[in-house]
């Protein structure tokens, strides 16, 4: 083969190696986790985008608390990585599906508005970032603003009656159990 053709190959498979291991995602600080208009990489853009819960220490002390510690008739909210969170740990550990009471004690944020008593579990990534994910389809996540001010949780969710809207959410909360940068608040009326 000549060095033409070489070279030629090695500049269209390096081309498309950018464009398609998500290297360009990363290059360009793409922020679109919702839509595959760009593909990402998880190992590269996971911390930056929250595209996968990566738990820490802290993260797991909450998960913990909330399975041995918390009051079982409550149920669990959190975003997406934090429900991965729980389930993960649960399967690693056999006998914490008895320590839920129930696997229809877990609920994604966006169903927070209907439940009236509820622990919100807020990842370490999570407060770094000031932000929650929500899974969009497999392998899509939509990412989304939370603030808490003083004890009111506010955050912007998808319109459960209507997908394609967004609503403001605001809850009065109290911390009920905080580990480093993880956090347990308690719905409260």
């Amino acid at each position: 083969m000549s060095k033409k053709v070489t070279i030629i190959v090695s500049s269209i498979l390096l081309v498309y190696y950018i464009f398609t291991s998500g290297l360009w995602f990363f290059l360009t600080d793409c922020q679109e986790i919702s839509k595959l208009t760009t593909p990402f990489s998880w190992a590269l853009s996971a911390e930056r985008t929250g595209l996968t819960g990566i738990a820490t220490k802290d993260d797991i002390n909450c998960v913990k608390w909330l399975l041995y510690k918390s009051d079982p008739k409550i149920k669990i909210t959190g975003d997406s990585n934090a429900i991965f969170m729980i389930t993960g740990y649960t399967e690693l550990i056999s006998d914490t599906w008895a320590a839920i009471g129930r696997e229809d004690r877990l609920k994604t944020l966006y169903a927070l508005p209907k439940e009236k008593e509820s622990y919100i579990f807020l990842t370490s990534w999570n407060t770094r970032h000031k932000r929650y994910i929500e899974t969009v389809d497999v392998g899509l996540r939509s990412s989304y603003p939370f603030a808490i001010d003083g004890s009111v949780l506010v955050y912007l969710t998808t319109n459960i009656d209507a997908p394609d809207q967004r609503v403001l959410i605001a809850f009065k909360v109290k911390e009920v159990y905080r580990s480093g940068d993880s956090v347990v608040y308690e719905r409260v009326e």
